[in-house]
């Protein structure tokens, strides 16, 4: 695939105030050992948010999950920083159910 149709891909990712419907194909899911669920700061990389009503959305739906102290998206950058012992797993189940894809844990 060439790089400008990936650009133009990533530009069309879905925002919730965007007249598309459905979500793209599923994300890459990033599994923590034991060790790392620990009580620590995890960093998502989430597409397709691209407004403050998206930014709310995701973080009200990760405050609700079990073992979640604090959330915090940063919308330039699209990275969501979770603080708390939870499976990085139900963070993506949360964020794929509220709409959005979870592309990869950042470096």
């Amino acid at each position: 695939m060439s790089e400008s149709l990936q650009k133009h891909d990533i530009q069309k990712a879905k925002c919730c105030c965007s007249a598309s419907s459905g979500r793209a194909e599923s994300s890459t899911s990033v599994s923590l050992t034991e060790t790392e669920k620990s009580n620590h700061t995890q960093e998502l990389l989430v597409r397709g948010a691209s407004c403050g009503s998206c930014k709310k959305k995701i973080e009200e739906a990760l405050r609700l999950v079990a073992g979640v102290e604090e959330v915090s998206m940063n919308l330039q950058t699209g990275i969501v920083f979770v603080k708390g012992a939870v499976d990085n797993r139900k963070l993506i189940t949360e964020i794929e159910r509220v709409g959005y894809d979870v592309l990869a844990k950042p470096l």
